[in-house]
């Protein structure tokens, strides 16, 4: 019976010693595995760091691309505006020649109708001398002109 004693003694001695350095590996691969889930955490808050960073620079790429692409659009829209106002310029001058040259036209006919109605007034003053000259050669239509 002493001996089984000594033999459960022993046991119980192996266990508890078998049970502390399971549980000092348990401790020891607890602190690891603590150092890991830092270690990860650590490489996880970098690469989103990086991840940011880079989107941050990907948008601000995108962003002066977009903007110049807006720069490029709008000088063409420019440059369109400027060809329409020219050739608009380049119409309207066309138009204005034409309107003096009409203008010219119409005051060469303005010219001619004016000459018409003096040299027709001169025909009539003309006839009307005539006629009054008739009438004052014939006896008994003479005209008694007071003044």
């Amino acid at each position: 019976e002493h001996r089984e004693e000594a033999e459960i003694a022993k046991f119980e001695a192996a266990h508890a010693k078998k049970s502390k350095e399971i549980q000092g590996n348990i401790d020891t691969a607890a602190e690891l595995l603590d150092g890991l889930k830092s270690d990860v955490a650590n490489n996880n808050t970098e690469v989103n760091t990086k991840r940011a960073t880079k989107t941050q620079k990907t948008e601000k790429t995108d962003t002066d691309e977009q903007n110049i692409e807006k720069m490029k659009v709008t000088q063409s829209e420019k440059e369109s505006m400027i060809s329409q106002l020219e050739a608009a310029g380049t119409e309207n001058r066309e138009q204005i020649a034409e309107l003096e040259e009409a203008a010219t036209q119409l005051a060469a006919e303005l010219d001619e109708v004016l000459q018409t109605i003096e040299d027709s007034r001169a025909k009539i003053d003309k006839y009307t001398s005539e006629r009054a000259g008739m009438k004052s050669a014939v006896p008994g239509n003479v005209k008694k002109t007071t003044k």
